[in-house]
């Protein structure tokens, strides 16, 4: 059992001996703490508790349910957190602290207490994700919402921003759609994530999550699907327009935005002016060929001019067989032919 300087205890039920009656007083924690909008059934936190890791074990995917204990060793705290080996994805699901223990102390203990389990089994995690409810006409949360808000951002939680719903959990009432605040840690600390990954993430709650708790609990399975198809569709939707979806959360640090050793900050000033040169030496240097040529051989200039386009023409007209850039640039260059053409017409 791991312990803090500050008397309090972890246990993690299920994986450690432990007397049915401390379960039950953490149990009894949970629900006094959550309401009935949240509130996940015990009996289904008992079924999962002896067989989740035994069914999906193989598959990495862990299932802790912890108790938090103060210095009598009596429970005064309760989370389920689940492990997702293929995104190396955390998920806190509840966490819920007894009164009058329920204060900011012991709700970080209670945090730094599960992220040295976590480390201690030698789990590799990515991302951190924790899910606020927010919905108005939803039951209170112990802690306000926004208040729990601020607190995880200072832990380096940031809010995604995007539009985002807990799945409804309450027979009969799948068509409704709870607002939830989507918080996310991981170990790349920037300030967006790409859309795809996030899709990824999103999937993995809905479907590895929820559809595989509630599956042998639900009275009518095929609404709840039909319900997590239809968020995912929203999301899908929502994310498709953007390339990456920001983050808003800590404010930037050091160590946020990696900064360039000064050798390669050097390189690429060098690299900037050495684009711009290279560039007006070529144009130099053709205007002056063009002008001995013109000199040497009697040609005129608007003759060159045409030979050089064609010229360019055939170039980059081989060229767009592989380059697509090469073809927007060889019609824009045919354009500029038939323009010569028409204007020597005019000329004669």
């Amino acid at each position: 059992m791991l312990t803090t300087r500050a008397n309090f205890g972890l246990v993690s039920f299920g994986e450690e001996p432990v007397s049915p009656s401390l379960y039950g007083e953490a149990e009894r924690v949970y629900l006094d703490s959550i309401g009935a909008t949240a509130k996940t059934n015990t009996n289904e936190i008992a079924y999962w508790r002896d067989r989740y890791n035994k069914q999906y074990g193989k598959l990495g995917d862990r299932l802790y349910v912890f108790g938090l204990l103060d210095e009598d060793k009596t429970a005064i705290g309760f989370a389920l957190v689940f492990y997702f080996k293929k995104h190396n994805l955390v998920v806190v699901d509840h966490i819920a602290i007894k009164e009058p223990a329920r204060h900011f102390g012991a709700f970080f203990y209670f945090k730094q207490l599960i992220a040295e389990y976590l480390s201690d089994q030698g789990l590799q995690i990515d991302y951190v994700i924790v899910e606020i409810v927010t919905a108005k006409e939803s039951d209170p949360h112990p802690i306000d919402a926004q208040l729990l808000i601020g607190l995880l951002k200072q832990r380096n939680f940031k809010i995604v921003k995007m539009r985002y719903y807990t799945p409804s959990i309450k027979e009969g009432a799948y068509d409704r759609r709870i607002d939830t605040t989507l918080m996310l840690m991981r170990n790349d600390k920037g300030n967006r994530i790409a859309s795809s990954e996030l899709i990824s993430l999103i999937e993995c709650l809905l479907n590895d999550l929820y559809l595989r708790w509630y599956s042998p609990h639900s009275n009518d399975l095929k609404a709840f699907q039909t319900q997590l198809r239809s968020l995912m569709e929203v999301y899908r939707h929502e994310l498709a327009s953007s390339e990456y979806i920001e983050l808003n959360g800590a404010p930037l640090s050091e160590t946020t935005i990696p900064l360039l050793p000064k050798k390669q900050k050097i390189i690429q000033s060098a690299e900037g002016i050495y684009k711009p040169t290279l560039l007006l030496l070529l144009i130099v240097g053709i205007s002056g060929s063009l002008a001995a040529i013109s000199y040497f051989f009697r040609i005129t200039i608007p003759s060159i001019l045409g030979l050089f386009v064609v010229s360019l023409f055939a170039c980059l007209s081989l060229l767009a067989v592989w380059h697509k850039d090469a073809s927007k640039q060889a019609e824009r260059v045919g354009r500029l032919v038939l323009t010569f053409i028409r204007n020597q017409k005019n000329v004669r």
